[in-house]
């Protein structure tokens, strides 16, 4: 009887090491490691994250075979699962691609390009180095860490020659390497001594404003180029950094602002409109951003004012400055303002949303004019010579039912007396289906062409558009106006009944 316990326990010792042989743990013939490069940052910080596998030479270069079906240069695969790129949990986490000397590996289920960083020596073992590099920018104080990562690979000594499948491994053994984990805290910034002009960037911030206008009448518009630059900007989150406070700007309404985001800076277009000929420069702009070296501390750079000739505004002129207080007007009108809504009377959303109800049963039982509005394409917004957006917008707005002429004739003939402009304005808005504030848009003239109104007739309307919002701001009176507001209104109702009429026998 003890004759055979003694057989079972050696049956169970080697079946305990085969086990083993076939998925060692801790091979010492590679190794993964994570290394953050830091102990502590700051909230908001970006820092760089290390991903390292390290794998002997002779066995990356005769015993490694594939371990999953998908090809790469290096047939490991690494896991890391807090690296996952994206912004989840409070993290914004990014991949920097390598350059220079590359090779695939597997990370998860993809396979990806790590820089090749040469040899090292660890524990007097040489080792063959690739790294992943991730970038992370932590939104919440505390500790922030990364779970172990793990290494798996397959290798073999032995290989026999298949006729199909070519070089095979005779004594394929799968291995699993696991690392060490890596916490950084992350340390919530200063409270006290925080400039009214941070906008959240972490790190050291350029900033210069520069302009090719050096003279400008009052309600004309120009453009600006404000550009941040530094560490601050190139390696936050996408949206860390808030832009400039762009009331800073006194004397001059922005009228709007176009942001290009590119490799190392962040450039804004903005477009502004003096209002008085007061003014001699464009003012200084003021920007905070929190340096964290040594301990931290916040620090705010400055522009240069930009020096500027102000004229009034020329008698007859049409600048297109207009368009920019005709933006300020209608949300003053509105009751709101770029960065949100204030006082607006509760009633207005009832009759908003009845609005919205009504449009839709409107559109259920409209018949559909789609085929007709697919007929304006990139062609023909070339040979009319407008863009492709407008085209797109124009598609958009013909699919629409039609709107009630008369009634919107009416509707502008009371404000006639009161405000010529107001009147012609509102009659546009409803007629090309826009806010009233995209009715002083540069491409007005395009859309009344694309709406059948003669391009002399267009420009003439905007010209006029333009001659009462100046002198709303200084410029010459524009005589007899309701007198013509009327006129205008009866031929852009004309030529816009005609156009509808001729689309709906092309339907």
């Amino acid at each position: 009887m003890s004759r055979i316990a003694a057989w079972v326990g050696l049956a169970c010792v080697a079946l305990v090491g085969a086990t083993a042989s076939a998925a060692p743990v801790g091979d010492p013939r590679a190794f993964v490691a994570i290394d953050a490069g830091t102990r502590s940052v700051f909230v908001g910080q970006s820092f760089d994250v290390t991903l390292r596998i390290g794998l002997e030479p002779t066995l990356l270069r005769d015993h490694l075979v594939p371990v999953f079906q998908r090809a790469a240069d290096v047939p490991v695969r690494v896991t890391a699962s807090d690296l996952a790129t994206g912004d989840r949990d409070g993290r914004s986490i990014t991949r920097i691609e390598p350059f220079g000397d590359v090779a695939t590996l597997g990370l998860g289920d993809d396979v990806v390009r790590a820089a090749r960083v040469g040899s090292r020596i660890v524990d007097g073992r040489p080792y063959a180095v690739f790294e992943l590099t991730f970038r992370v920018v932590v939104a919440s104080a505390g500790a922030c860490s990364f779970a172990a990562p793990r290494l798996e690979f397959a290798s073999a000594t032995r290989f026999d020659e298949d006729l199909f499948q070519g070089r095979v491994p005779a004594d394929r053994v799968e291995s699993t390497v696991d690392g060490e984990a890596e916490t950084v805290q992350v340390l919530a910034l200063p409270r006290q001594g925080v400039p009214d002009t941070f906008r959240g960037a972490i790190g050291r911030v350029t900033l210069d404003v520069a302009t090719a206008v050096h003279e400008a009448a009052v309600g004309e518009e120009f453009t600006v180029s404000v550009t941040l630059g530094g560490d601050g900007v190139s390696e936050a989150a996408p949206d860390a950094a808030g832009s400039p406070d762009w009331t800073q700007f006194v004397g001059f309404h922005v009228r709007g602002v176009l942001e290009h985001r590119e490799a190392v800076t962040r450039r804004f277009d903005v477009t502004l409109v003096p209002t008085s000929t007061a003014l001699t420069a464009i003012p200084a702009l003021r920007y905070a951003s929190f340096d964290p070296a040594d301990g931290g501390t916040y620090v705010e750079v400055a522009s240069r004012p930009v020096p500027l000739t102000v004229r009034a505004a020329a008698s007859g002129a049409t600048t297109v400055g207009g368009a920019a207080q005709a933006d300020a007007a209608s949300e003053r009108d509105a009751g709101q303002t770029r960065d949100g809504v204030r006082g607006v009377d509760p009633a207005w959303w009832v009759v908003g949303g009845l609005a919205v109800i009504a449009f839709a049963v409107v559109l259920r039982s409209a018949r559909r004019v789609e085929s007709t509005a697919d007929g304006v394409g990139v062609g023909q917004a070339a040979r009319l010579g407008v863009g492709k957006r407008t085209a797109q917008a124009a598609r958009v707005e013909l699919a629409r039912p039609p709107i009630d002429a008369a009634a919107e004739r009416a509707r502008c003939d009371a404000r006639l007396g009161d405000d010529a402009e107001r009147a012609v304005v509102v009659y546009l808005a409803a007629s090309l289906r826009v806010p009233e504030a995209a009715v002083h848009g540069p491409d007005l003239a395009e859309r009344l062409v694309h709406h059948g109104v003669d391009a002399a007739l267009a420009q003439r309307v905007g010209d006029w558009l333009r001659r009462c919002i100046a002198a709303r701001y200084g410029g010459p009176a524009v005589p007899d106006a309701a007198r013509e507001a009327r006129t205008w209104i009866a031929d852009l109702a004309s030529a816009l009944s005609a156009a509808r009429s001729a689309r709906s026998d092309r339907a």
